[in-house]
């Protein structure tokens, strides 16, 4: 054992110390009689304090016997046992007090393993925001729900018979077009033509469903508020405290928006809410007139829709127009498209009885194939042709009947949709017209970069004080064929030097026939740009980076 220097006392054992520190078995001796003793507390007052206590520790959020255990564990000597070898090489355990870092990390130790104990909501919640959600659907693999999208088509592509069919097979719990639906009430606002959509509806009701309205299907000629938040979630809040709503299969389950153009007419998007203040009262300020080519307003009418989606669990389809190029989708913004879940373009067919449909943009599930939808002609309801008639007995008499005369009709039919989707038949020479329309496309584009390559020919001679050779055809040709990246071989260079020059694009000179590219006339090409624009693409207008897409 290790022996201090300073006596011939050994160092006592760790279990001679522990019987020093630690009382024993036997009973406690009494204090002497000179030393005062407090009286002790009565049992009230000892309820009271452990009253007092508990409350103080439901402040920490812990019990009175975790401060206990934690002042119990606090109160632990600052020293620990560490292993040496005394003078015989043995081992020997001698006391060591503990560094104040020591008995910081201890305490820092005990702390987190307290806190580790207590519940973490902000933690839970990034848990459970992070967990995988399986996505449902109101249509299987076409309308996800609490998303937003759109329906696109051009005047006359059956926009709203689509939507309308969409709205009553979900209203019925019936599938679509053979997808399986998730059944809910259906809220079709119509701002456009609420009266046109009631009419069709009024036609499907009569001819498929023995003349039975469905209870959960409501069409609404207002507009949704989708350009302030906070009465659209007011809004939203009429139909979710609603007790017909709170029903099992009455539940929203789509909102449909008959058309993006016509709910946001007249609006002011952006506008902010100004609280009452003084005497004034609150009010709406700011904000600007809608327009669709804005992609800022577009940005806030689908975060809004969005908002409206989960305040309703359901599904919201927009419907909108298509612009000039249909494969575009949707005119004007492009942030309809880029911040939509998913889009649905209808467009013509040469049957007339039948429309195109086709599923543009998807997420979470693959996009559909193309199909079409046939519509057929159905009885109005005696009652409502009954009214029309007597509508029309108050207006004057016809003119006179003639082969220019234009065909009224009885006005007592309407479509619907045929639920029943078919393949798309394709005429016998669209794939030879679609060729045609490529084929000359291409031959423009080499129209172009032949134009293109003259100009700046010509340009460098002059530059060089005409120094060089004049261009002639023959030269031009080599250069088509083997001195640029994407090479024309002789019966593409032909159509191209053809085309340029009936255009008047290329003009051979008098004499030499050397070739001049007349840059004034390229326009008539129709508007051709190549992906690396040239400087003298378009009449050499410098390119300010504003207003891309007007471009095009």
């Amino acid at each position: 054992m290790i022996q201090d220097e300073r006596d011939d006392q050994q160092e006592p054992s760790k279990e001679e110390l522990l019987d020093q520190i630690l009382p024993g078995d036997g009973p406690l001796e009494q204090p002497p009689e000179w030393l005062e003793t407090s009286p002790g507390m009565s049992e009230d007052e000892l309820a009271r304090q452990m009253a007092i206590d508990e409350d103080a520790a439901a402040e920490q959020g812990m019990t009175l016997e975790d401060v206990q255990l934690y002042h119990f564990g606090t109160n632990e000597a600052d020293h620990e046992w560490d292993m040496v070898l005394d003078e015989d090489n043995q081992p020997a355990m001698m006391p060591r007090s503990l560094t104040t870092e020591e008995r910081r990390e201890r305490d820092l130790a005990k702390i987190k393993a307290m806190l580790a104990e207590q519940p973490d909501e902000f933690l839970d919640k990034l848990r459970e925001a992070s967990a995988p959600r399986v996505i449902n659907f109101v249509i299987q693999n076409l309308i996800p729900e609490r998303s937003v999208g759109f329906l696109v088509g051009e005047s006359g592509a059956k926009k709203t018979f689509c939507a309308l069919q969409m709205a009553i097979c979900v209203a019925k719990g019936h599938h679509f077009g053979g997808l399986p639906v998730r059944k809910g009430s259906v809220l079709y606002f119509a701002p456009e033509d609420a009266d046109g959509v009631k009419e069709r509806y009024a036609g499907w009701v009569y001819s498929q469903n023995k003349n039975k309205p469905l209870d959960n299907l409501f069409i609404i000629a207002q507009p949704v508020p989708l350009h302030r938040d906070r009465e659209l979630m007011k809004f939203a809040a009429k139909f979710n405290a609603s007790p017909f709503f709170e029903l099992e299969g009455n539940k929203p389950a789509l909102v449909v928006i008959d058309t993006y153009s016509a709910n946001s007419a007249g609006q002011k998007i952006g506008e902010q809410w100004r609280e009452p203040k003084d005497n004034e009262p609150g009010r709406w300020v700011g904000g600007e007139p809608f327009t669709e080519n804005n992609n800022d307003q577009a940005a806030i009418l689908l975060a809004n829709a969005q908002k409206l989606a989960e305040a309703l669990d359901c599904a919201v389809v927009i419907l909108h127009h298509s612009g000039k190029d249909a494969t575009r989708g949707g005119r004007g913004a492009s942030a309809l498209k880029a911040n939509s879940a998913f889009e649905i373009t209808l467009s013509k067919h040469k049957d007339r009885d039948l429309f195109i449909f086709d599923h543009t943009k998807a997420k979470g599930s693959a996009m559909l194939e193309r199909r079409a939808f046939r519509t057929k002609s159905v009885k109005l309801p005696p009652e409502l042709v009954k009214a029309k008639r007597e509508a029309m007995a108050r207006m004057s008499a016809p003119g006179k009947d003639g082969p220019a005369a234009w065909h009224i009709g009885s006005n007592d039919t309407t479509l619907i949709v045929i639920n029943e989707p078919e393949l798309v038949k394709q005429d016998a020479g669209a794939d030879e017209e679609k060729a045609a329309a490529q084929k000359v496309s291409k031959t423009q584009e080499n129209a172009l970069r032949l134009a293109q390559f003259v100009h700046e020919y010509n340009l460098t001679r002059k530059e060089k004080n005409y120094r060089t050779p004049k261009l002639t055809k023959g030269m031009l040709s080599d250069w088509a064929r083997t001195g640029t990246d994407d090479p024309m071989d002789k019966m593409q260079f032909h159509r191209a030097f053809e085309h340029a020059t009936k255009k008047q694009i290329l003009i051979k000179m008098a004499g030499d026939e050397t070739l001049t590219a007349m840059n004034e006339a390229i326009p008539l090409l129709g508007g051709i740009k190549d992906n690396d624009p040239r400087p003298t693409d378009w009449g050499n207008k410098p390119d300010d980076g504003a207003d891309d897409l007007n471009d095009f």
